[in-house]
């Protein structure tokens, strides 16, 4: 099994960790600062697997929209494809992830106060992560 990031890569940009909002262990970004994140890491050799949509309220997060007709989750996974080298990997997970965290649209029927803290958290891995355990992406 990959080990998720926890700790942020070292270099990873300072004003990006300042204006980030961390929660046991994870930081969720707005919307420009989220993208502009997974970009870094992507320059850095990782992919990213998963996303969510985080609301923060009263410093505590919750990952679901309120809506009349019940609570939504927006998240956004992934894992390899077969024949999948692992640049496509990277380059596809960056894709998915970017296009999820841009898509994002408030659901007509959201409950709740129009000021809204939205943050995108993410996980990535590394290559080396995944290869730990014996798996090896084609050349």
């Amino acid at each position: 099994m990959a080990r998720f990031a926890k700790p942020l890569p070292t270099g990873f940009p300072q004003p990006l960790i300042d204006r980030g909002f961390t929660y046991h262990g994870d930081i969720g970004w707005v919307k420009d600062d989220a993208l502009v994140a997974a970009e870094w890491l992507h320059g850095k050799g990782a992919a990213i697997v998963e996303a969510e949509l985080w609301l923060v309220k009263n410093a505590v997060v919750h990952p679901h929209l309120q809506t009349a007709s019940g609570l939504i989750e927006y998240h956004y996974w992934t894992t390899t494809q077969p024949s999948e080298t692992w640049q496509a990997f990277a380059d596809r997970t960056l894709k998915d992830a970017t296009d999820f965290i841009r898509r994002f649209q408030w659901p007509e029927n959201t409950a709740g106060p129009a000021e809204r803290d939205m943050r995108f958290c993410f996980s990535w891995v590394w290559k080396e992560w995944l290869e730990e355990n014996g798996f090896r992406f084609p050349e």
